[in-house]
């Protein structure tokens, strides 16, 4: 994959699509994992309407979308890579008060993709994994991961039918996934968590299915608690008797436990609140967007300039620019590991493909014009790239 990703190796096919364990070098070599589809037009076009809706996703819970970009492969969207234990397997040996604190985080990040008008619809244990956070101020703190969140959908729309027993009863009728959706195939993942057993009885899918639908649920007789009440009320067959929220599910699970359960964090340093959309700068965005527009013009204006006092939203602009100009398929240099002087640009660009590495000295690929010592200078891009 050129000189930014080294592959580790391959982590999964699904659909069009393949999934590698890279190494960014961008980043220092991190760990990361990178989605790939062919050159097909629709499969591109799929995969960046699933960067634009989950690119802004800002949560510790929720792994994170970090880039969009199209090569001589095909497209591909770079993600965090999760390394650690599914729910289930963590909770075996966690406790009842770690594993209510870990769901609680789960429902603040499902929040926050329910305020995007996003239903995750495949919330079981394979998508939830337990990591240690890496913060040096949160002690190893444990962070749920939820993936899979690009298979999210509106809703209203027809859902994917999860492993037995956690895709609800309005999924298996085909009615369309609903907020609540996500809140009972929750209750299943927290009955199941928290009992070690899931609370329908049987292996078989058809009777499991059937218990579903009647609303039979099975927990032990000990789980006579608030805790088994938020389960079985979560796990209703009706949605309207659910929880409405995810909100709405932490308050009582709080009430039921009588735990404080407080962002961690490690939750509060990765933002745990949706992230704003972009608004404002509508003007200065319009220009920058003219100016991605004319790239393929010789003629056309290579350089721009964006000043302003701090706090003035420089940086969102430009990270729009960014974001925009990746879904248009073009080749951005920036973000991690962008060039920070007039050679590294140069080096950068003549990896791109059907630009010739110019000669030491050359100013035909680069036109650095620099006013003074302080001066960071302005870099003037070959044609048909975006700097």
């Amino acid at each position: 994959m050129g000189n930014t990703f080294e592959i580790v190796r391959k982590l999964g096919t699904g659909g069009q699509a393949e999934v590698f364990l890279v190494r960014d070098r961008r980043r220092g070599n991190r760990l990361m994992a990178l989605k790939r589809v062919g050159l097909e037009e629709s499969h591109s076009r799929e995969l960046a309407i699933e960067f634009s809706r989950l690119v802004n996703l800002r949560h510790a819970a929720l792994a994170r979308v970090y880039e969009y970009g199209v090569d001589e492969h095909g497209a591909f969207l770079l993600s965090e890579y999760i390394d650690g234990p599914d729910i289930l397997t963590w909770a075996a040996t966690a406790g009842e008060e770690a594993v209510c604190r870990a769901v609680a985080a789960l429902l603040r990040g499902l929040a926050v993709l329910h305020d995007r008008e996003l239903v995750h619809g495949d919330l079981s244990p394979g998508n939830v994994l337990i990591c240690r956070s890496s913060d040096e101020h949160s002690f190893g703190e444990v962070v749920p991961k939820l993936l899979d969140l690009g298979n999210a959908q509106r809703p209203g729309q027809q859902g994917i039918l999860s492993t037995a027993g956690f895709a609800p009863p309005e999924v298996l009728q085909g009615r369309g996934l609903l907020i609540p959706s996500d809140l009972y195939a929750f209750g299943v993942l927290l009955a199941t968590a928290l009992y070690n057993r899931s609370p329908f009885e049987g292996t078989e899918a058809g009777e499991i299915v059937r218990q579903q639908l009647e609303g039979r649920v099975c927990l032990p007789d000990a789980a006579l608690s608030p805790v088994a009440a938020l389960c079985r009320q979560l796990i209703d067959p009706d949605p309207v008797r659910r929880p409405a929220s995810a909100q709405e599910t932490l308050q009582l699970l709080a009430r039921a436990t009588e735990l404080d359960l407080s962002p961690s964090f490690s939750e509060l340093s990765a933002g745990d609140l949706p992230s704003p959309k972009f608004v404002g700068r509508r003007t200065e965005l319009a220009v920058l967007n003219r100016l991605i527009d004319r790239l393929e013009d010789p003629a056309g204006d290579r350089v721009a300039r964006i000043g302003g006092t701090p706090g003035s939203g420089r940086s969102a602009t430009l990270a729009e620019v960014v974001r925009q100009a990746r879904l248009a398929r073009l080749t951005v240099i920036g973000g991690a590991g962008r060039p920070t002087s007039p050679r590294e640009l140069l080096d950068a660009l003549a990896v791109l493909p059907g630009i010739e590495p110019p000669s030491p000295g050359s100013r035909r690929a680069l036109n650095v014009r620099g006013t003074g010592s302080n001066d960071p200078g302005e870099a003037e891009a070959p044609a048909g790239a975006a700097a």
